[in-house]
């Protein structure tokens, strides 16, 4: 009769899930770190690294070295045959709107990176340790001075479409947005009332930015 292999779970020390394998000592403390500057970066987009005629923003750089570095533990990576199939979908259907459209193949190639590197984060999901009071409010904090900024230059400087730290006013629009959706989620499992208020107040302005944004006009 065999045991059961070891199941990962996060440590509340932000060390080595139990059950999990990593290639270096610091590997957890390392990635944890990462993720929590790609949270930070996210609405920064305008800060990013030259390159040729665009600028790649910080927090795709964060994401492939943060993808690279979760891939580097032994750890099995495991996917379902649900996300495989709908993976192979997206990729499939990224591939016909390319050959059918003018867009040059660096920015198709460009967009498969990103996508395979969310891939290898998700399939490591189990041996990442994320602190999640941590990253609510980094993501609360940046979200909300991206806002700030945004309103400023709405009724200050006067831009009727503004798109604040970030490369267009749709993208900013859709992370607000899905702060927005999130605050919901959160305010219903609150038990305070004053904070349940907050969050659903905070909500509402992110959600009126981004239809002041016309976010989901395409």
């Amino acid at each position: 009769m065999t045991s059961a292999a070891p199941t990962a779970t996060p440590a509340a020390n932000g060390r080595a899930p139990v059950g999990s394998r990593v290639l270096f000592p610091i590997h957890t403390n390392v990635s944890t770190m990462a993720a929590l500057l790609l949270l930070a970066l996210l609405p920064f987009q305008t800060v990013g690294i030259p390159v040729g005629t665009t600028i790649v923003d910080l927090s795709n750089v964060i994401l492939v070295a943060f993808a690279l570095l979760v891939a580097a533990g032994n750890a099995d990576i495991r996917y379902s045959r649900t996300f495989m199939l709908l993976a192979t979908g997206f990729a499939v259907l990224q591939l016909l709107l390319w050959l059918n459209s003018v867009t040059p193949f660096s920015r198709f190639l460009s967009g498969i990176v990103w996508f395979m590197a969310f891939i290898l984060i998700y399939g490591r999901g189990a041996t990442i340790y994320v602190p999640m009071k941590a990253s609510y409010r980094i993501v609360i904090a940046v979200v909300t001075i991206l806002a700030a900024y945004i309103v400023f230059q709405l009724l200050v400087i006067g831009i009727p479409r503004p798109a604040g730290f970030m490369a267009e006013p749709s993208p900013a629009g859709l992370v607000m947005l899905a702060v927005s959706a999130g605050l919901v989620v959160a305010s219903r499992k609150s038990s305070s009332s004053t904070e349940q208020l907050a969050m659903t107040l905070a909500a509402v302005i992110f959600a009126g930015l981004s239809y002041i944004l016309k976010t989901t006009h395409i």
